[in-house]
């Protein structure tokens, strides 16, 4: 379990809400409603006072629908309260993306870095057009991203893999406290199924064992099944999952 809560806690790090606020135990994140990750309820610790769960649904319901934002909670088999999961299904909350969370032991493996690959501390402008390209964002997708990923505090490693001058595949890494947590990897639909992901990610762990990381964390949606065979094949394994309950624009009446 407390692995568990620290990598969600990295996770949370490595991808910064433009405005956070805590709940009672309940991180509430909010970012104009770029990724269910940085505009979540995160029920991470137990509650320091008795305020009362539906008062604490509430409250968090209020304050996404002011945003023009549907509530979502983020959840795990040990989000507080533990009948959470079922309090929000009664509610009419919906589960959606089920996603595995693995780790890979990476201290003593051989991961050469590779001469196709440029990282930089920051998201450069060549990056996020390369993700904005490889993810077909729209334009305020594209807005949303970059100032996030600037308000990074530990150090980062932001990858572009590339082929004769062109940038097709990206991603980029965080480290902390001895773990390194692995985001957005993606390779141009062009180029897929030839072993560039897999050269990207085995480069950023490499960037993470020069931060002196000793395990690996990423997260990948159970419907991606690509995603899971290459992350299998480098050694990953599911430490737990996280899925998301979403909620409705509009109060229930």
């Amino acid at each position: 379990m407390k692995s568990l809560t620290l990598i969600e806690e990295l996770s949370l790090n490595a991808l910064p809400a433009v405005r956070t606020l805590h709940l009672d135990g309940w991180i509430l994140r909010f970012a104009g409603g770029y990724s269910k990750r940085a505009n979540s309820v995160n029920p991470l610790y137990p509650p320091a006072g008795a305020l009362d769960l539906s008062k604490k649904i509430g409250i968090c319901e209020r304050l996404y629908r002011a945003e023009g934002l549907p509530p979502i909670f983020k959840l795990t088999s040990h989000s507080y309260p533990s009948s959470l999961d079922q309090v929000l299904e009664e509610k009419g909350y919906q589960p959606i993306a089920s996603t595995s969370v693995q780790t890979l032991n990476v201290a003593g493996l051989d991961l050469p870095a590779s001469g196709q690959i440029q990282c930089t501390p920051e998201p450069t402008e060549a990056w996020l057009a390369a993700v904005a390209r490889i993810g077909a964002y729209d334009a305020d997708r594209r807005a949303l991203f970059g100032p996030l990923l600037q308000q990074i505090v530990p150090p980062a490693c932001f990858g572009l893999l590339y082929m004769e001058g062109e940038a097709i595949a990206a991603g980029y890494a965080v480290a902390k406290a001895g773990f390194v947590g692995l985001f957005q990897i993606g390779t141009d639909p062009r180029f897929r199924r030839r072993g560039y992901a897999r050269s990207l990610t085995r480069h950023l762990l490499h960037w993470g064992q020069s931060q002196e990381a000793h395990t690996a964390y990423l997260q990948v949606t159970r419907q991606n099944t690509p995603a899971l065979r290459l992350y299998e094949g480098l050694g990953f394994r599911e430490k737990y999952c996280y899925w998301y309950r979403l909620g409705s624009t509009d109060p229930v009446t």
